[in-house]
Parts: structure tokens; C-alpha cells; sequence
């Protein structure tokens, strides 16, 4: 699928059968589903799909500057389609644009004459508030409870909610919104990307924790059957081999000397197949 061009734009995930969730953002946020969704429909769905290794399509469906018109367009779909808690087939919480809270039924509202925006029930919005946020579609900023340690985000034009305050816990570290964090295997690097840019050469896209086999090579102990993987270039000593003990057939032993294969045996010791298994005293290793 092709990257977002414009700021704002409506995404839909499908299958063969048709669309199964629609959503809105900007950035990547079309692909942060497929880590972990916090929708708990979305999720199984998904998990479900990979499973059954069946085809999950992503698409932009509608594309505008203007923020407003990509809530709408949402809205639009969701209702077209209709939610399963409705009799639908989409996976959809609640019914589009800026949804809010979709486990406690409470949605954005903006207010156009104090251009401030809030949560609240949709029954309890007060009177001079819409839903959505209008035409503000700034920066999100942290914040955090002191008393919790709970963090989240509201938009620049929001209020703060009760008992947060501006910022993140001390220790507490947080990517950029809508970058991707990538390593280099060879160096251990890290750095976040604007994913449009796309992955340098070299580079792979997550993060290498220690004890990950990425950029390594696998060697393994044909007497133990034991794997263990090392860097490209690094060797281990006999009775190790380089790859699977599965894929090296029966080993031998020569004179205490472990080698893979006859075959490798022979090479080692410079001498034919045939020559090798009818003058060189050896016996088998069973490596299954």
C-alpha cells in the first residue's frame, strides 16, 4: 500500500470478504494495529487472521488537510458498514471521528468560542460543544497523575484532566508519536525514523534486545546437540559445526576429531569419499 500524502485520512483494514475496521490519523497510525490493537475486537481479529494465515489488507480510503472531513468520512463509513454490536461486520468500538474513550462511552467535544477541548459522555456534552475537535488537530503532550503514576496524552488544545499535570514520571521514556524505531544488527544502534523515509540499508526495523539472534549465525555442538549463536565471521572450535544438526546429516568421528558429515571428513583430510570410508578408521555420531 501506498504512504499517506495529505495530513489527515481515513483508513479501512479488510479481507476478501470486505472491511472489517475503519479508523482516522495521520502519520503511520494505520499501521500501529498490527503491534498490538487496543481494540479487544480488532485484536482477536486479527490474531485470529494470522493464525489462519488469510490476507489482511490495509487501505487509505479517503485523504484531506482538513480534520474534520476525515471525522466525517469515518463516521460516514461506519455507519454505512455498521458495527458488530449493531448487527455490522467492522470491529469499530464506537461510531467514528474523534471517539475518545470507546470503553466508557465518552467522546471529544470542542468548544468553538473558547476553542478548548474535552471528554464527556455524549448524553452530558453541554450546550455550545460538538463533538470531534473541529479544526484543532495540533500536537498531542503528555501528562501524568503524580498520586497513579497513569500516563496519557491530550491535545494542545484540551484541558488537562484532574489531577494530571504537564509531563512524564521521572525515568519514564517515551518515543516520538508516529516514528519508528530501528537498529542496526551489526553496531547494536538504535534511532527513530519518520517511516515515509524509509529503513537504511542495514537496518532493520524494532528494537534488538540482548540475547536476540539478529545478525548472528548458528553453530552447533554435534556431540550435546546443543545450538548457540555467535556473530558472523566468529568461530567455535570442534566439535562445533556451523548450522543445524539437522541439516548436517551423521556426523563422524576421527580419531577424536568431530566432523559434520563423511563428506567433510574426507575434505578435511584431502582425500576422496571412496577413499576416506575404505582406509580411514572412523564411526558415526547419531546427531538426530
Amino acid at each position: 500500500m501506498t504512504t499517506p500524502s495529505r495530513a489527515h485520512y481515513v483508513y479501512a483494514y479488510y479481507t476478501k470478504q470486505g472491511p472489517f475496521y475503519f479508523g482516522v490519523g495521520t502519520n503511520a497510525r494505520f499501521l500501529s494495529h498490527l503491534a498490538k490493537a487496543a481494540n479487544p475486537f480488532l485484536r482477536k481479529k486479527l490474531e485470529k487472521l494470522s493464525r489462519l494465515d488469510e490476507m489482511i489488507g490495509i487501505k487509505i480510503v479517503y485523504e484531506t488537510d482538513n480534520r474534520a472531513e476525515a471525522n466525517q468520512k469515518e463516521i460516514e463509513l461506519i455507519a454505512k458498514y455498521g458495527r458488530r454490536d449493531e448487527g455490522g461486520c467492522l470491529c469499530n468500538l464506537a461510531p467514528g471521528g474523534d471517539g475518545g474513550d470507546t470503553y466508557t462511552g465518552r467522546r471529544l467535544f470542542y468548544n468553538p468560542k473558547t476553542k478548548k477541548i474535552k471528554a464527556f459522555k455524549v448524553s452530558e456534552a453541554p450546550n455550545g460543544w460538538l463533538p470531534g475537535r473541529g479544526e484543532y488537530a495540533g500536537p498531542r503532550i503528555a501528562c501524568y497523575n503524580p498520586k497513579t503514576l497513569s500516563v496519557t496524552k491530550v491535545y494542545t488544545e484540551e484541558e488537562i484532566p484532574e489531577g494530571f499535570v504537564r509531563g512524564l514520571p521521572k525515568g519514564l521514556k517515551t518515543g516520538p508519536t508516529g516514528k519508528w524505531v530501528i537498529a542496526n544488527p551489526k553496531t547494536g544502534e538504535h534511532q527513530w525514523i519518520e517511516p515515509r523515509n524509509g529503513i537504511p540499508k542495514g537496518w532493520v526495523r524494532g528494537r534488538i534486545h540482548k540475547g536476540s539472534t539478529e545478525g548472528k549465525v548458528r553453530w552447533t555442538n554435534l556431540e550435546t546437540r546443543k545450538a548457540r549463536f555467535i556473530r558472523q565471521g566468529e568461530k567455535l572450535p570442534n566439535p562445533w559445526v556451523q548450522g543445524s544438526p539437522n541439516a548436517q546429516g551423521k556426523a563422524v568421528v576421527v580419531k577424536g576429531t568431530v566432523y559434520p558429515s563423511v563428506a567433510a571428513a574426507a575434505k578435511g583430510l584431502d582425500l576422496t569419499r571412496h577413499k576416506f570410508c575404505t582406509t580411514v578408521k572412523f564411526r558415526y555420531v547419531d546427531n538426530r
